[in-house]
């Protein structure tokens, strides 16, 4: 059985919380806008190949937002409450992101070598 103790939190802890959400927010910003630059110079020039890269990584930008708005909000409610025992931490949700972005990164190859090998 855990024991709750109540803690005190210090000022800069919720701070740091949201420099977290910020920084994932800043992340999936360059991620979004990379995947519109891609698309729409993509219907620019005619490419579809490079369409089909930004709208594989539109959804990973989405995905990324809303992982950092869920764990934002766990940890602002770990840090509300002040009681100790919570698990501040997440393994996995960044190892799936990231194998999600390395799966893209790899189709968008895959589909690059196929473009070129018609030729």
């Amino acid at each position: 059985m855990s024991r709750k103790v109540k803690l005190s939190i210090e000022p800069k802890v919720p701070l740091a919380n949201e420099r977290t959400l910020l920084a994932w927010f800043h992340w999936a910003t360059l991620l979004a806008g990379a995947a519109l630059a891609l698309t729409s110079f993509a219907q620019v020039e005619g490419h579809p190949a490079r369409h089909l890269y930004g709208l594989m990584l539109i959804p990973l930008a989405i995905a990324v937002i809303v992982y950092a708005l869920q764990q934002y909000g766990h940890r602002s409610y770990l840090i509300n409450s002040g009681v100790s025992g919570g698990v501040f931490y997440d393994i996995k949700g960044p190892v799936i992101l990231g194998s999600v972005m390395i799966v893209s990164l790899v189709l968008s190859f895959i589909i690059k070598v196929a473009e070129y090998s018609k030729y």
